[in-house]
């Protein structure tokens, strides 16, 4: 057993008993880790979900449980928990990295970019950080070719069951999601970095694409993201 100091960010938990919890942290040195929170509610404090910390823990060479001693947040991300617009993309954001990433494997890169989220790029920052959940995981489909025909796509494109295929090739296939030309150039703009910075997204390109990701990772698990839902119903309000 090894007691240790890392940067993380728990992101959701479930009570264990009056004062106690198992959390599930995203940290920047390890990446996805349950923890035991021995003192997680008390008259003072509970818990503070989204936002960057300090973490101590024990951290346990045989088992997937590991030790959260306490935890300091970093005052200069308080806008995760604040800003609406950024709570809510971060809980869906999580919701996703809990369903495809692995315990116990670092992604530094991932983690980097979370912290970089702010009130003027969440719109865009969301999109990009599912991108790249996605590829980690191995879970990325290509926007570039049909799977049914190779062939490059160049206009009008299809989401069926965890593929993307082209206006050719959807003849007779059953409920096929519609990529439209609007959201066609930005998905494919993900693989280049500058390419996508310097591009322009509407709330109703993030909304397609984001339905469009979280199809996708309900194909890829099967199972339903219900962050999505509350997610949606929570822009109508904002």
């Amino acid at each position: 057993m090894k007691r240790i100091s890392c940067s993380g960010v728990i992101y959701k938990y479930t009570v264990y008993s009056d004062s106690s919890c198992i959390a599930s942290v995203f940290t920047k040195e390890y990446g996805k880790l349950k923890m035991f929170m021995p003192k997680a509610f008390s008259k003072r404090s509970g818990i503070v979900k989204f936002v960057p910390s300090t973490l101590d823990i024990l951290r346990k060479e045989n088992s997937d449980l590991f030790k959260l001693y306490s935890y300091s947040p970093d005052a200069k991300y308080i806008s995760f928990l604040e800003v609406s617009d950024i709570s809510i993309r971060l809980n869906l954001i999580f919701d996703i990295i809990d369903s495809l990433l692995p315990l116990d494997e670092s992604y530094e890169y991932l983690y980097k970019l979370i912290l970089n989220i702010n009130q003027e790029n969440v719109h865009k920052a969301i999109i990009y950080i599912i991108y790249i959940v996605l590829k980690v995981s191995g879970s990325l489909p290509s926007f570039y070719t049909c799977r049914v025909c190779h062939n490059d796509i160049e206009a009008l494109s299809y989401y069926l069951e965890g593929d993307i295929i082209c206006d050719k090739c959807v003849g007779g296939k059953k409920l096929p999601i519609p990529i439209s030309n609007e959201i066609n150039p930005i998905l494919k703009a993900l693989s280049c970095n500058s390419s996508y910075k310097n591009m322009s997204i509407s709330k109703t390109q993030e909304n397609n694409i984001l339905q469009l990701f979280v199809e996708h990772v309900e194909v890829v698990t099967s199972k339903k993201l219900k962050s999505f839902k509350s997610f949606r119903e929570l822009l109508f309000y904002l």
